[in-house]
């Protein structure tokens, strides 16, 4: 007698396994770590966790053991900063609109394509120097010890930003792993300019 071949028999394994999956499915996602859920990442997104603000902001300021005066100066330059930001970001929104309303052009503009492209690549430039000499402010703000540390902490940060968990390497490709440009194929690079 071949199990399998019996239809009842059958029928009872299958909706078995389906139940298990189901009830393996139901207590992972109800005994998911708090990292994971969808309102701690909100929070953590927002900057508010447990009534008080836990933001980036908050664990330099508290790393660096600010006194109430350089967090003062220091949500100024911030508030300052978000006000730059805000606006680059919605200038570079505002271009990709333009860009990509170019698709449904045919013939390609491709000079127009090209400038504006160019004009995006502008304003990430901007945001990259905004971003760079509001962290030189912030490290005026701080004392000799405060300065040491600061230097500390943005290193770290910069040495984990194109990492992932595992430790691989997930931003641009590194100068050693990019291909030389004199060994690139026809067709490998952006159009011709016009």
């Amino acid at each position: 007698m071949d199990f399998f071949q019996k239809p009842k028999i059958l029928t009872v394994v299958i909706i078995g396994l389906l139940v298990l999956n189901f009830a393996t499915l139901a207590f992972l996602w109800f005994r998911r770590s708090p990292g994971m859920h969808p309102q701690f990442l909100r929070q953590q997104m927002s900057g508010q966790m447990n009534g008080h603000m836990q933001g980036p902001r908050d664990f330099l300021m508290g790393q660096l053991n600010f006194t109430e005066k350089q967090k003062g100066d220091a949500v100024k330059l911030r508030e300052e900063h978000m006000k730059t930001m805000t606006a680059i970001q919605d200038s570079i929104h505002s271009l990709k609109d333009k860009l990509f309303d170019l698709i449904a052009v045919t013939p390609t503009d491709s000079p127009k394509v090209s400038a504006l492209v160019q004009a995006i690549g502008d304003e990430q430039k901007q945001i990259e120097l905004a971003t760079f000499y509001h962290f030189q402010k912030i490290r005026a703000l701080c004392d000799d010890n405060q300065k040491q540390k600061f230097d500390k902490i943005m290193k770290d940060v910069i040495k984990t930003m194109g990492m992932n968990p595992g430790g691989k390497h997930m931003g641009p490709p590194m100068e050693n792993m990019r291909p030389p440009m004199d060994k690139q194929k026809p067709g490998d690079g952006p159009p011709p300019k016009d």
